[in-house]
């Protein structure tokens, strides 16, 4: 990030749910360290939820909830694959999004309909 004060550190990658934490991996990007299996076609970040996922019991419905940095089309391709339901925000000019996706929020008002 531009204006970060230390440029690097460790990111923590968790998966969730009422509270508890069910599994996590840590990456160092600095010195390459993690226990991060990278999918050619994936962001690192795409590739961390992808391999959280994985580890969620098959017997299950499951849909992940994500944030805009992590949001992509790619990503949940893959997670369709797995059988994984995904939901996230983006951003007012996602690259990649069908037009059919895009819905622009009206200068004003505070949700959308």
């Amino acid at each position: 990030m531009k204006n970060k004060p230390i440029k690097q550190g460790y990111k923590v990658f968790a998966l969730c749910s009422r509270g508890y934490t069910y599994a996590f991996l840590w990456y160092l990007l600095v010195h390459d360290t993690a226990n991060l299996v990278k999918l050619d076609h994936l962001t690192p970040t795409a590739s961390a939820v992808y391999q959280l996922a994985k580890l969620l019991p098959a017997e299950h419905c499951w849909n992940l909830v994500l944030d805009n940095y992590i949001t992509s089309i790619p990503l949940f391709e893959e997670l369709r694959k797995l059988g994984t339901g995904a939901a996230g925000t983006t951003h007012v000019d996602p690259r990649g999004f069908p037009p059919c996706l895009k819905i622009k929020k009206a200068a004003g008002k505070k949700s959308l309909p």
